[in-house]
């Protein structure tokens, strides 16, 4: 479809430089004496001049209309990445498990309002946490080894750990976790269930 375009879009131009072309091609320059002898010479240049205006016209014609072809593509593209991120913004905001997603080094990046309730800390402050400040079954100094561990294997693990909360209160949760990577970015995204709670329901 863009090539039609193109071509429908540039045709009249080209016409017009072919036929012009013709026209200077069809005067006889071979012979001084001729009478078209002088008049070629004197309007050649000016002849030759406006087929390279018409052929830049022609090729910015066509520049002008992949413009707007790759702008309209890029509309399309921003539209379906914003529908996306709104998808992943609701289940984030309505997720009932305590959803969260870590950076290569253990730092928060984002989470759902049911992990910040689990853990009792304002957005303001979940924003500043690192995994170290809520998971005490990994000692701080082992906690990088470990996440450089799962980022390399990127297999999906579940297991039983423990959390602290804001109150310093301890309490038990079943882990799944699988590192992935997103726009180049590796992360790690991870669902936490609270095992007393969980029992209770």
């Amino acid at each position: 479809d863009d090539l039609v375009t193109g071509v429908q879009t540039c045709a009249l131009p080209i016409c017009l430089a072919a036929t012009l072309v013709g026209t200077i091609g069809a005067i006889d320059l071979a012979t001084p004496s001729s009478p078209l002898f002088s008049l070629a010479g004197a309007d050649a240049n000016h002849a030759i001049s406006g087929v390279f205006m018409i052929l830049l016209g022609v090729a910015l014609s066509y520049s002008l209309h992949r413009t707007r072809e790759l702008s309209r593509i890029a509309l399309q593209a921003e539209r379906v990445r914003r529908e996306v991120a709104d998808q992943h913004a609701r289940i984030l905001a309505t997720g009932s498990d305590g959803i969260h997603v870590l950076d290569s080094q253990g730092k928060l990046i984002e989470w759902t309002g049911a992990f910040a309730e689990m853990l009792g800390y304002s957005p303001a402050e979940m924003k500043d946490l690192h995994v170290s400040d809520w998971d005490v079954s990994i000692p701080k100094e082992q906690m990088q080894s470990n996440l450089d561990f799962l980022f390399r294997q990127k297999q999906r693990y579940i297991f039983s750990t423990r959390h602290r909360r804001k109150s310093g209160e301890l309490y038990d949760v079943e882990l799944a976790l699988r590192a992935v990577e997103v726009n180049g970015q590796p992360m790690l995204y991870a669902s936490a269930r609270d095992k007393i709670g969980r029992a209770h329901v």
